[in-house]
């Protein structure tokens, strides 16, 4: 199975749904494809970072080695769009960049953002998403289902954007999940700040609680279609 993760940014897809996607990885059957639309990867913090810069494609080679860790197959940086700016960009450019990766690898499931994230870039790149991804015939994309991204989807005080699906994680996804969150140094924070590796733990346990396991990772389910064989 193809699964596509569109995400803003170059740390998005670890903070997101890391242990997801080293969980899926670990199925041969499944291969897990990322779409970085941001032009630099990261976020403001990183933009003031002179030391890795988007010349030198640094930042580049730190998403390609967390998604590694975590069993991507492939990263398409075909974006360029520029940082915390989407809103700057028409929609139709966004969802013509998704729409290229998605006639590429065809997948059947897509993760994005959340609509209601505190980020500009998270929002356009959810909008874009259900674009590219509408229910026309023929249409490869089967399900789409939006992930959380600690210290922007849980800030929009006041969205009602509650999951509606839980994944079980195992200490060796969210281990991984952690080591892969490791390799973006700089946009970590000291906790109590939600992006801290503490936050990861925790977000992880309470996911866990709300669904009656140990460890999970939240989403909710956008749309799904079940085909059923008819006589």
């Amino acid at each position: 199975m193809n699964i596509l993760v569109i995400c803003s940014h170059g740390d998005d897809a670890v903070l997101g749904m890391g242990g997801t996607i080293h969980k899926f990885a670990e199925k041969d059957y499944n291969k897990i494809y990322v779409l970085i639309l941001s032009e630099l990867g990261y976020g403001s913090r990183r933009k003031r970072t002179v030391a890795l810069s988007a010349q030198n494609g640094e930042w580049e080679k730190e998403v390609e080695k967390a998604h590694q860790i975590l069993g991507v197959k492939d990263t398409f940086f075909w974006g360029g769009f520029p940082d915390n700016e989407f809103d700057k960009v028409s929609l139709l450019s966004i969802v013509k960049i998704i729409e290229k990766v998605k006639n590429n690898i065809k997948p059947e499931i897509v993760f994005t953002h959340k609509a209601n994230c505190l980020n500009i870039d998270h929002k356009m790149s959810y909008e874009a998403t259900i674009v590219a991804t509408r229910p026309i015939p023929n249409e490869c994309v089967k399900a789409v289902y939006t992930y959380e991204v600690l210290s922007s989807s849980e800030w929009n005080f006041g969205a009602d954007d509650i999951p509606n699906t839980y994944q079980e994680l195992s200490e060796e996804n969210l281990d991984k999940k952690i080591e892969a969150m490791k390799i973006f140094e700089s946009e970590l924070r000291e906790f109590p700040h939600p992006r801290s590796l503490s936050g990861i733990q925790l977000l992880a346990h309470k996911r866990g609680m709300e669904s009656g396991i140990y460890y999970a990772e939240a989403f909710k389910l956008i749309r799904s279609l079940k085909c059923v064989n008819s006589k």
